[in-house]
C-alpha cells in the first residue's frame, strides 16, 4: 500500500517541515509529468491535483524511479541554489524511500554527484542596528512588534507565529519570558527564551489594538474564500501566516530603500529569517555561546545548557546581553544601568565592611595621637639643645676674645724684651771701645 503525499505529510507535526516537503514533491512531480503550478503559493485546487498525482506516480510500477530522480536533479534543481536543492532532493528521496521505492545506493551516489556544487549562493547584506532602524520606520505596529520580538528572542518565524498570548510572561525587570511549547518547535523539544524590555513595550502596544485588528480582519473576510482569524478562538500573538509576514517585511524594506536582489540567485539580500543570525551574532558578544544557541533552539545545546544552568541563571545572562539587542533606542542606557548596578553592589560591599574599617581607623587615630605627643616632646628637647648650643657659642666667643688679648700681651712683652737686650748690647760695645782708646799704644 502506497502513502500518497497528504498522508505522508501527516507524519510531520511541524508546519514548516510539511511545506518544505510539499514543495519538493510538487517540483518533482512537475518534472515527471510536465504539470506546472500557476502560483508558488499552492491553492486548494493545486494541492488536491498534486495529491492525486503523487498517488498515481507511486502506483505506476512501470516508471524508472532512479531515472526520474536523475532528470529532476539535472533539470529542475540545476537552477536552484545548492543548499535549497539538497533540501528539496532529500524531501523527495525520503518520500520515495518511505514508500519502498527501489533506488540502489550506487544509483543514489551517481545522482548526488550531479547535484549543484557549493553551499549558500546568495550574498546577503548585513543586518545591523542602523538598517533595522530604517526598516522599522516603515512598519505598522503589528510588524514592528513582530520584528523586535524576532531580533530579541532568536525565535524562528514559524514558531513565533504559532505562539499564544499565554506563552509570554512579563517579568518585573521589564524583559519578557517566552515559553515555547515542544509542539511548535523544529526539534520537538520545549524551550525557554526571552524578549527585550523594548520589545515588551511595543508588544504591549500591539496587544492593546489587537482585538480591533482581529475584528477588522474577520470583516474583510466576509464573502471571501479561505480562513481568517476568529477573535473568539484565535489566541495567537501575531494572527497571520508566514507568507503575509514575509510580504509585509518585503514592503517595509522597499519603502526603507534597503531592498536588493542577488544578481546570481535573484533572491532578496535582506530577509526576515536573518533576524536569527542578528540575534546570534549580537548576544554572543555578551553571554556564553552555549546559552545563545540554546535560546535559539539548536538541539545540540539545549539539553547541555539546561543541565548546566538554572532558568534564573539563563535569565540573568540574557539581561547582560539585552543592551546589544536594543534597536529603537541606544544601548548606552542599558550599559549605564549595568554600570550603576555594579557600582551599587560595590557600595553595598563597602558598607558591609564598614564596621571592620571603622575599628581599624579608630586604632590608627589612637596611634596617630601617641605619635603626635612623642613628636611634641622631641621638638621640646631639640629646642633645649638649640638653646644650650647657643650658650656654648657665647662662651666660646668670650674665650676667643681673651685668647686674642693674651696673644697681644705676649707680643708686647717679647718686643720690650728684645729692645732691652739691644740697649744692653750697645752699651757694652761702647764700653769696650772706650777702654781700648784709653790703653797706651805699643811701639
Amino acid at each position: 500500500m502506497v502513502t500518497a503525499l497528504p498522508e505522508y505529510l501527516q507524519l510531520y507535526k511541524n508546519k514548516g517541515t510539511q511545506r518544505a516537503i510539499r514543495s519538493g514533491v510538487h517540483l518533482f512531480l512537475e518534472s515527471v509529468y510536465g504539470t506546472k503550478r500557476k502560483t508558488k503559493c499552492s491553492s486548494r485546487a493545486t494541492v488536491q491535483e498534486f495529491a492525486e498525482l503523487s498517488g498515481q506516480y507511486l502506483n505506476d510500477t512501470s516508471r524508472d524511479r532512479a531515472k526520474d530522480l536523475e532528470t529532476f536533479v539535472v533539470g529542475t534543481l540545476q537552477n536552484i541554489s545548492p543548499l535549497t536543492a539538497r533540501n528539496l532532493f532529500a524531501s523527495v528521496n525520503n518520500w520515495l524511500q518511505y514508500n519502498d521505492t527501489i533506488v540502489t545506493a550506487n544509483q543514489l551516489k551517481f545522482i548526488r554527484a550531479r547535484m549543484p556544487k557549493g553551499k549558500v549562493q546568495t550574498i546577503e547584506d548585513e543586518m545591523d542596528i542602523v538598517t533595522l532602524q530604517k526598516i522599522l520606520l516603515h512598519c505598522d505596529l503589528k510588524l514592528k512588534a513582530l520584528i523586535l520580538f524576532l531580533v530579541s528572542s532568536g525565535c524562528r518565524l514559524g514558531e513565533t507565529l504559532l505562539l499564544n498570548i499565554d506563552d509570554i510572561e512579563i517579568n518585573g525587570d521589564g524583559i519578557g519570558k517566552v515559553n515555547i511549547p515542544g509542539s511548535i518547535t523544529k526539534t520537538g523539544d520545549p524551550r525557554l527564551t526571552f524578549i527585550s524590555s523594548e520589545a515588551v513595550n511595543v508588544l504591549k502596544a500591539w496587544l492593546t489594538i489587537r482585538p480591533a485588528y482581529m475584528e477588522s480582519a474577520r470583516n474583510k473576510a466576509n464573502g471571501l474564500n479561505g480562513t481568517r482569524p476568529d477573535p473568539a478562538t484565535d489566541n495567537r500573538i501575531f494572527p497571520l501566516g508566514e507568507h503575509t509576514a514575509i510580504a509585509s517585511w518585503n514592503l517595509a524594506i522597499e519603502k526603507a530603500g534597503v531592498s536588493r536582489r542577488d544578481r546570481t540567485t535573484g533572491r532578496k539580500t535582506l530577509h526576515l529569517h536573518m533576524t536569527r543570525k542578528f540575534f546570534r551574532s549580537q548576544i554572543a558578544l555578551k553571554i556564553p555561546v552555549d546559552i545563545a544557541e540554546a535560546l535559539m533552539g539548536h538541539g545540540a545545546y539545549l539539553t547541555d545548557a539546561y543541565r548546566r544552568y538554572t532558568k534564573k541563571q539563563i535569565a540573568e545572562y540574557y539581561k547582560k546581553g539585552e543592551s546589544v539587542l536594543t534597536i529603537l533606542s541606544s544601548g548606552d542606557i542599558s550599559e549605564v544601568r549595568e554600570q550603576l548596578e555594579s557600582t551599587t553592589k560595590d557600595l553595598q560591599a563597602t558598607k558591609q565592611g564598614g564596621e571592620r574599617t571603622a575599628s581599624a581607623l579608630s586604632g590608627v587615630v589612637l596611634e596617630n595621637q601617641e605619635l603626635k605627643t612623642q613628636l611634641e616632646q622631641m621638638r621640646a628637647e631639640i629646642l633645649e639643645m638649640q638653646n644650650a648650643a647657643a650658650g656654648q657659642t657665647s662662651e666660646i666667643s668670650e674665650l676667643r676674645e681673651q685668647t686674642k688679648a693674651i696673644s697681644k700681651l705676649v707680643e708686647a712683652l717679647m718686643s720690650e724684651n728684645v729692645k732691652t737686650q739691644d740697649d744692653k748690647a750697645v752699651a757694652h760695645g761702647q764700653a769696650v771701645v772706650e777702654s781700648l782708646l784709653k790703653s797706651p799704644r805699643r811701639k
